[in-house]
Order: structure tokens, then sequence, then C-alpha cells
């Protein structure tokens, strides 16, 4: 009796843990130089559970072989994980993600709805975005710093009908006249509650049962993946 009780309290305890939590994601973008880098960091339940998924040396060949990358996964998942391996994107690996994806919207129910749902649990901590332009001509500096401008703008603009900012966006353009060089810096960490997250899961899996040829669709893709 005694310890069934502990059981049920001690699971208790453990479900309103993990409801508490948080699933934060941090993006990073960074591109000086030679320097290339694409990370995304993803954290669980305090922190307890770590991700990374990193793209370094970003190499463009040509139209036809697109780009060579070097990846770097690790975890701290049980023992813990990490593995470097070499991949390419090209115009056939975009073709096929983009008929994966037309799969999965013509065989979800209502796709784009439930990511915007998503999208309103998101809540935005930082989001930071420097870029440095240099150009031999200055008047042609001048048009591309107004133009990067307007694109940050435009882009943050969007954001900011879907996912909630607690803190305002830092966005810097500076110029640098007569001589080329070009930098860029984006660092983005979001959060959903853990709470959040579960429920827009199920409410996919809903969607995707409730499509016709809907879990197929999704096994199959993701069987390949």
């Amino acid at each position: 009796m005694i310890i069934g009780a502990v059981v049920i309290i001690v699971l208790l305890l453990l479900l309103v843990y993990i409801l508490a939590s948080s699933v934060e994601c941090k993006i990073v973008i960074h591109k000086s130089g030679e320097y290339e880098r694409i990370a995304i960091f993803i954290r669980l339940f305090f922190g307890r559970i770590r991700w990374r998924y990193e793209w370094r040396s970003i190499r463009f060949v040509d139209w036809d072989e697109g780009f060579k990358i070097r990846v770097n996964k690790k975890d701290n998942v049980g023992t813990g994980h990490a593995r470097k391996k070499k991949g390419r994107i090209n115009k056939r690996i975009i073709h096929h993600y983009a008929e994966n994806m037309s799969l999965l919207l013509h065989h979800t129910r209502d796709l784009m709805e439930w990511i915007g749902e998503t999208l309103d649990k998101v809540q935005c901590n930082s989001l930071i975005w420097d870029t440095e332009i240099g150009l031999r001509n200055p008047a042609t500096t001048g048009i591309v710093t107004g133009a990067s401008w307007s694109a940050k703008s435009l882009f943050v603009g969007f954001l900011t009908r879907h996912i909630r900012f607690y803190r305002n966006p830092e966005l810097d353009v500076i110029p640098h006249y007569n001589y080329p060089f070009f930098s860029t810096r984006l660092v983005c960490i979001t959060k959903i509650r853990t709470a959040h997250a579960i429920s827009v899961v199920l409410k996919l899996i809903i969607r995707i049962v409730r499509a016709e040829g809907g879990v197929r669709t999704w096994r199959n893709i993701l069987s390949k993946a």
C-alpha cells in the first residue's frame, strides 16, 4: 500500500517535471571569409538531454554537383554518440525533398494549419543578426546595404506574425567601403513548453491518421530518411 502510494507520487512528480520543462532550440549561422558554420543545438528537460547537428566546410563545386559539406552529430543520450560524415546538396537531392514535402502536404489533413498552430506555441528568447558588407564601389555598397536592411526587416516581420518575441531582435548591417568583404552571423534561440510540444505531436498524428494514405506515406518517407 505504502509502496504503491510512493510509486504513484514519484510518477506524478516525474510527470510534473517533464511538463514543466521546455524544448530549447538554438540555431547559429555564421559565414566570414573562408569560415562557414551552420549549427542546431537542442536541449530537453532543463538541459539533461542535449543534441547537436552541425554543418561545416560548405563548398560549392558546380551547378550539377552542388555543395559538398561536412556534418558533425553529437548527443548525450545514454552513453552519448558522436559521428562525423561528408555529404552533398545538389539539385537531385533538393528535388527529392521537395517531392517528399509535397507528398506529406497531400497526405496530411491541413498540414499548413498545423504548422501555424505550432508556431503560435513557440517563443523566441533571442534573435541576433549582424552583417558586414563591403564592395569596391561605395555607391554599390550603399545600395546592397539598404537592400540587406530591407530583407532583414521583411524576414523579422514574418517571424513576428507567427512567433512570440520576448526580446526585440538585434539587427545590424555595417558597410565597408572601397574593399570587398562579407560576413554574417545569425543566432536564434527559441523555446516551446514540453506540454505544448506533446500536444502538437498528438495533433499531427491525428491529422495523419485522418488523411487518406497518411500513415503509409509518412511511414515510407521516414523509413527512407
